[in-house]
């Protein structure tokens, strides 16, 4: 009886997307994995999965021109054109360079929320440098982002006052009110 029931368990955990390990993951998409942990679960059938159900499809396998890459990008277009690093770093970038500006819509929806009221769910507001500026900013809570905004206003607020007002960024860039990628 004792093998019969493992023998189920099995199956049922080896179909969950979390438990399957029929499928090597790309790296390109690990790294999807690895930087949103709070949000995504797994990589099954070329589509990343997210904790709320929701399934984006990772490649689409068609070759885009750069305006393609603007209006249709796939996750793994994202990760088409690397930030730069090292002493080059600071360079002026070749024509179309521009790494970070294609966005798959359906990846940002899926995380973030997929209409105004969605995205107005996860806004939190916390205080920006209280003891210097006594302002809130309001930022989304999805994977964590919230509070890292929040250490980051902490260690600015410690700086001694010269340092602090050169550091110092006016709340109202740090706005939820812009979204990542339209909502239509």
């Amino acid at each position: 009886m004792r093998a019969i029931c493992f023998g189920i368990w099995s199956l049922v955990l080896a179909g969950h997307p979390a438990f399957a390990q029929s499928e090597v993951v790309p790296e390109a998409a690990a790294i999807f994995l690895r930087g949103y942990p709070a949000t995504l679960i797994a990589f099954s059938n070329n589509h990343l999965l997210f904790r709320n159900g929701a399934k984006v499809e990772f490649d689409d396998g068609k070759k885009k021109d750069f305006n393609a890459l603007l209006t249709d990008a796939t996750p793994l277009n994202q990760l088409a054109q690397p930030y730069p690093m090292g002493p080059d770093s600071y360079q002026p970038p070749e024509y179309n360079n521009d790494p970070g500006r294609f966005r798959c819509a359906a990846f940002f929806r899926a995380m973030y929320g997929n209409s105004p009221s969605e995205v107005e769910s996860h806004l939190v507001t916390i205080p920006w440098m209280p003891r210097s500026t006594h302002k809130t900013v309001r930022i989304t809570s999805v994977n964590g982002v919230d509070r890292a905004l929040a250490a980051v206003s902490a260690e600015l607020d410690q700086l001694p006052e010269p340092e602090k007002n050169s550091s110092q960024l006016p709340p109202e860039h740090l706005t939820g009110d812009r979204l990542p990628v339209p909502i239509n």
